[in-house]
């Protein structure tokens, strides 16, 4: 019996040797050579580096495998779906579903605050189906007491888009508890950048986020953080995660058009910061809306 064990292993070298196992990073750079003319330029010379100390120091190559992993999806010039689509009439049906949606709330259609909801709803569509940046949102907060419908309206906004533009918008909820997680890192990719690759790889146009929960908005670690990320500027996307770029800053990325919700219990404290959002103060429902019956739709959320 220890001899047919003994000879089990021998086979099993045996075969290893004949057919040698293919190294792990050999996927990684035949896909790399397939999908290199759709990654941004600037970090070619961050794979080949990646790929360089993988190879030669096996301490590093986990990490730097992880690391190529994650970059080779931003493949930010693929072809996008060619999208053909009135916008004028997708913007006019959200609009009347935005009014019938809050007509179950107090004091919210007809409002200012309606109209600015409206206005960025609008930017988004535009800009995703005519790729026009001149069009960009803003970021959208959205604040009130909890359990009033904040998320409720993002999913459902999410579910209108879904049916007016099919197949094109990627839809991301994300949970935010410390500032590696909002802007990233050397060691870490941040949020923004987590969130175009993962729409890069469904091969989705553009995307809606929703952050809930956002009280570290107001958290003193996070503010200036906060700042960074929400810049105002949503054509490009600047992290420290791919390293320096050649004037020393970090290497910045195209970014594809975005609607950013926020949603918290509270104001944002810093004047600065709340400066870079379209505040929405959240209505609360009517009572008659709170008696109503749960569509069978809405009862497994």
């Amino acid at each position: 019996f220890n001899l047919v064990f003994l000879f089990s292993a021998v086979i099993r070298s045996g075969y290893t040797f004949a057919y040698f196992p293919a190294h792990p990073l050999n996927k990684l750079e035949e896909r790399f050579a397939k999908t290199q003319c759709f990654i941004p330029k600037l970090l070619w010379p961050v794979i080949t580096e990646k790929f360089m100390l993988a190879r030669q120091n096996p301490f590093e190559q986990k990490k730097s495998m992880d690391f190529l992993e994650f970059v080779l999806g931003l493949t930010t010039y693929k072809p996008k779906k060619v999208l053909q689509a009135d916008a004028h009439a997708i913007i006019t049906t959200l609009h009347t579903r935005i009014d019938a949606f809050f007509s179950q709330y107090n004091s919210m259609a007809d409002g200012e605050y309606c109209r600015l909801l409206k206005i960025n709803i609008a930017k988004f569509v535009l800009s995703h189906l005519n790729d026009n940046h001149s069009a960009t949102p803003r970021y959208i907060y959205l604040h009130g007491p909890g359990g009033i419908g904040k998320t409720y309206f993002v999913r459902t906004l999410c579910q209108w888009l879904e049916e007016l533009i099919p197949g094109s918008v990627h839809f991301e909820d994300v949970v935010i508890t410390s500032a590696e997680e909002l802007e990233g890192n050397q060691q870490r990719p941040g949020v923004m950048l987590r969130v175009l690759r993962n729409q890069l790889i469904a091969h989705k146009n553009s995307s809606v986020v929703f952050m809930d929960e956002a009280t570290w908005l107001n958290r003193n670690d996070m503010i200036s953080c906060a700042k960074r990320v929400f810049n105002g500027d949503q054509s490009q996307i600047s992290t420290a995660y791919f390293g320096a770029g050649i004037d020393g800053t970090g290497i910045r990325l195209d970014m594809p058009p975005m609607l950013i919700f926020l949603a918290g219990n509270e104001d944002i404290e810093d004047s600065a910061l709340k400066s870079r959002f379209d505040m929405i103060p959240y209505p609360l429902p009517k009572k008659e809306a709170l008696l109503a019956p749960i569509p069978s739709k809405m009862k497994k959320g």
